[in-house]
């Protein structure tokens, strides 16, 4: 017997077994579900002896329940159905398409807490009753309340896509086959992770705008619509990139003068454009937003008073409404400043001088290009003045270009110049070939110091300087080459530019031929040639006039060797080398001699040696008999008189005679002819 209660004063007890034994089983029932008991067992021997335990207690598990019932994953033809039992218990739905249900799904064998049975074989578009059981291990079963669901149509997603791109925002577009409602689901990953309400209004053309996303980043997403009997579909991931932050960069004030300026800045996306400008950082003033978006913006101020500094910032709106604002900047404005006197100097083929004068002192810079519109500046100088000096470089050769000065006061105004051009040289050719040659060819020239045999051809950098050399007299035999001129006129060593196109230098030479003299005998007069030659070399071609001299009494007696003449002076053309020998007679020895009769030997003191007599004959002079008288009381005495053949017999004076009068003496006094004994 067992006595219990919610106490130990207990209350109940169950009857007395009439079995007795040493193990003993009582079982407690209708007992409160969740309810803590106290108990004591009493048993009684065979003799009527008495035992009790102790009071011992114990709680009643609670009652099996179902919660959180759902219906999930509804298609066409079938849908899940899941819940929650407070005790490990089976599974089973009842279902059907009215409460009596008629239908169920198979008893699962395993006990758990967390319930889910899918019910298939469906009919689309049905609404469905249902209700739960499960069942504990000791039995108990549990019935939920009754539910319904209904089976959905084929709903289809199509047509997804992402339009109105922004920083901070997209729109999502899609279609479904059937009027469902409308959601987004969407994050950084396909995890997704947040999702737009549910719009209540069931369409085929869905809409739906994404706000207050981070720019410059991809986005994951998918669409998701139920129709009316709870269908739902889900498109596949799809994914766009938000536009990056406008922003606002390369902001500077341009242009400045004593009234206005112009204020440019670039935006990474489309955008208007606005100044706003003061002499405060408050501003005060702004420019009209402008009506076109680009991402060049320049905006002009104007009516601003001159020496004055502006502060200003920049504002771009774009198409979504996103506004950047930029950093403070500021500029002064300035007294007029006026560019004169552009010219343009030092043009070559890669480059050009550009100088100019300013009313005050300024900066310095020069924009060119092969058009006007320039692409090209230089550098602006650190260094203010009034007078501009800048050289453009790296230009194309025999090319048109376009250039204007620029230059910036201390106060930041700008001073443009008028357009203005020119047009570099034509590159000249690397090299240029150059021979340098003699007349006759084959003769020595000196090059960069360097003795070679013409003609040498060499490719020389224009401009570049090389020197040029002509030897003379070139040979060392009876003919010889003497320098006479170079063919363009220079002097004999010299030094060349290298013109811009292909040259020859020729030195002309002039050939002089030996004209070799001797006098017989040795030092008895002297051979002179005109004209005169240092070296008795005489140009080929030339006539050369040889004439004899005696040095005392000795008359000259003939010209011999490669010219032969009883005459001086003779002329001689130099055809080749020449040597010529001119003899003199040795002179008057006294000595007796023989006479024509015996009278007045005194007059014939002064004779020829007969030797002399014998070369003149041999030399080709003519010779005649004279016969001296003496007024006729004296007998006469015979003479031989010689001249030079070819001229006339010379005539005989003073003294009587068949011939002529004539004395030895004054005939050999007058060299007009020899008379000999």
């Amino acid at each position: 017997r067992v006595e219990y209660g919610t106490t130990t004063a207990y209350g109940t007890s169950t009857p007395t077994t009439s079995t007795r034994q040493t193990a003993h089983s009582v079982t407690l029932t209708n007992l409160t579900a969740g309810t803590a008991y106290q108990f004591r067992v009493h048993s009684v021997n065979s003799s009527g002896s008495p035992a009790s335990s102790q009071n011992s207690s114990f709680t009643t598990s609670a009652a099996l329940a179902i919660t959180g019932v759902q219906v999930t994953g509804i298609t066409p033809t079938g849908a899940t159905i899941t819940w929650t039992t407070n005790l490990a218990s089976d599974s089973q739905v009842q279902y059907g398409a009215t409460t009596a249900y008629g239908s169920a799904t198979a008893v699962t064998a395993t006990r758990q807490l967390s319930h889910s049975v899918n019910l298939s074989g469906l009919t689309a578009g049905t609404q469905y009753q249902f209700r739960a059981r499960s069942a504990d291990a000791e039995g108990a079963v549990v019935l939920s309340g009754n539910y319904s669901f209904t089976t959905s149509s084929n709903l289809a997603v199509t047509a997804v896509q992402v339009s109105g791109i922004t920083a901070t925002g997209a729109t999502i577009t899609w279609t479904t086959s059937a009027p469902a409602d409308s959601q987004v689901q969407y994050g950084t990953t396909t995890s997704y992770g947040s999702a737009t309400p549910v719009s209540a209004t069931r369409q085929t053309s869905h809409s739906v705008t994404l706000s207050g996303l981070t720019g410059g980043t991809t986005y994951q997403y998918r669409v998701r619509s139920a129709d009316a009997a709870g269908t739902v579909a889900l498109s596949g991931n799809f994914s766009f990139a938000t536009q990056a932050a406008l922003t606002a960069t390369g902001v500077q004030a341009i242009g400045v003068t004593a009234s206005g300026a112009t204020i440019t800045w670039t935006t990474n996306q489309a955008a208007d454009s606005q100044v706003q400008y003061g002499t405060t950082t408050a501003y005060g003033t702004s420019t009209p937003i402008t009506t076109s978006r680009q991402t060049s913006h320049s905006v002009t101020l104007s009516g601003l008073a001159a020496g004055q500094t502006y502060q200003y910032r920049v504002r771009s709106a774009n198409a979504s409404g996103a506004v950047v604002l930029s950093g403070n900047f500021s500029f002064t404005t300035s007294s007029a400043l006026t560019i004169s006197g552009v010219q343009v100097s030092g043009v070559t083929t890669s480059g050009a001088t550009i100088t100019w004068t300013t009313s005050e002192a300024a900066n310095s810079q020069v924009q060119y290009g092969t058009t006007i519109s320039y692409g090209q500046s230089t550098a602006v100088t650190a260094t203010r003045q009034t007078a501009h000096s800048v050289t453009l470089t790296g230009l194309a050769s025999g090319t048109a270009y376009y250039f204007r000065a620029r230059s910036v006061n201390l106060g930041g105004t700008v001073a443009l110049s008028p357009d203005f051009s020119f047009t570099t040289a034509q590159v000249a050719p690397t090299t240029v070939t150059i021979i340098v040659d003699t007349t006759p060819t084959g003769l020595p020239v000196q090059v960069d110091g360097a003795t070679l045999t013409a003609p040498q051809t060499f490719q020389w950098t224009p401009g570049s300087s090389h020197t040029l050399g002509a030897l003379s007299p070139v040979g060392s035999g009876r003919s010889r080459s003497y320098f006479q001129r170079w063919s363009d006129g220079g002097p004999q060593s010299r030094t060349i530019s290298v013109p811009a196109s292909a040259a020859r230098y020729t030195a002309i030479y002039v050939t002089r031929h030996k004209l070799a003299g001797d006098v017989v005998p040795r030092d008895s007069g002297t051979l002179v040639a005109a004209p005169f030659s240092a070296d008795d070399y005489c140009e080929e071609g030339s006539p050369v006039v040889r004439a004899a001299t005696s040095n005392s009494e000795p008359p000259f007696l003939s010209l011999q060797g490669d010219l032969t003449s009883k005459v001086t002076p003779r002329t001689v053309m130099m055809t080749g080398p020449l040597s010529i020998v001119t003899a003199f007679a040795t002179g008057l020895h006294s000595h007796q001699s023989r006479r024509l009769g015996n009278r007045y030997p005194e007059r014939c003191d002064r004779r020829w040696h007969p030797h002399d007599f014998a070369r003149m004959r041999d030399s080709g002079w003519s010779e005649g008999l004279f016969v001296e008288c003496d007024g006729g009381s004296r007998g006469p005495a015979g003479y031989r008189a010689m001249w030079p053949t070819g001229q006339a017999r010379p005539a005989i004076s003073p003294l009587n005679s068949v011939d002529g009068q004539v004395t030895a003496n004054s005939w050999a006094r007058g060299r007009a002819g020899i008379l000999i004994s």
